[in-house]
């Protein structure tokens, strides 16, 4: 009897990969280990074996984790609990009962490490997770011709889960020195705007914008032009990444 509880504990607690989360593929292949995170397309799996696995979403057979999983879904809900799936179905046991979406509407799963890190991401003031570039330039030509040109021109994006902000500005600005030259002043234009995109699924998309201009030349003091649509991502640029 000692040794039968003496087996029992040793299961349980020398390997904790053991009875974790699985992974059933439609090929016969099983992976076990522990689920840290996924999106639409693709599933990251901490195995004892092989480390960290990416598998492709359309390639599970089944699903189980024996861990509490975040679960977000294409309405923007987040779900908590343990998650079966099964012929295209995902079963999540929650505290309060069990709740069942189709595979297809899950965005996101994340185990309670992912989702703290995506938490503090949606937490970021305004400042933070900018990129971009800042590009200025002065071109002087003596000869035949006698020309300044001034180039200025800045881009930046940020992106924060489903959100993407995108500000740019250019400013273009040339001179004629030659004595007999009219106009002195060849080119000087100004523009700028701004682009707003929101992942409504992880293929559709809305996006609103707006464009600035005016052109000295042209007695164009500003033209403003604002839009809005949406649009659907092709299955072969859907980007391989994971949420953040």
């Amino acid at each position: 009897m000692r040794n039968l509880l003496a087996l029992a504990f040793f299961l349980a607690f020398a390997n904790p990969l053991l009875f974790g989360d699985q992974i059933a593929f439609k090929n016969g292949d099983r992976l076990t280990g522990a689920i840290l995170k996924s999106d639409a397309k693709n599933v990251l799996i901490r195995t004892a074996v092989a480390g960290e696995v990416t598998v492709l979403w359309h390639e599970v057979q089944e699903l189980r984790s024996d861990q509490i999983l975040y679960v977000g879904l294409v309405d923007g809900r987040t779900i908590v609990g343990r998650v079966t799936t099964r012929q295209g179905k995902l079963e999540i046991a929650t505290k309060a009962g069990a709740v069942e979406t189709l595979t297809e509407n899950v965005v996101a799963l994340r185990n309670n490490m992912e989702q703290l890190a995506f938490e503090k991401s949606q937490r970021r003031d305004f400042l933070h997770g900018w990129e971009g570039g800042l590009d200025a330039g002065l071109e002087l030509t003596r000869g035949n011709a006698d020309t300044r040109d001034f180039r200025f021109a800045f881009r930046s994006a940020r992106k924060v889960g489903r959100n993407n902000l995108v500000l740019y500005a250019e400013s273009l600005y040339s001179i004629d020195d030659l004595p007999n030259a009219s106009p002195h002043i060849t080119v000087d234009e100004k523009r700028g705007g701004a682009r707003f995109d929101r992942d409504l699924t992880s293929r559709l998309f809305a996006f609103a914008n707006t464009d600035f201009m005016s052109d000295g030349l042209q007695d164009l003091n500003l033209r403003s032009v604002l839009g809005g649509g949406a649009g659907l991502l092709p299955w072969f640029r859907m980007p391989p990444t994971f949420p953040t």
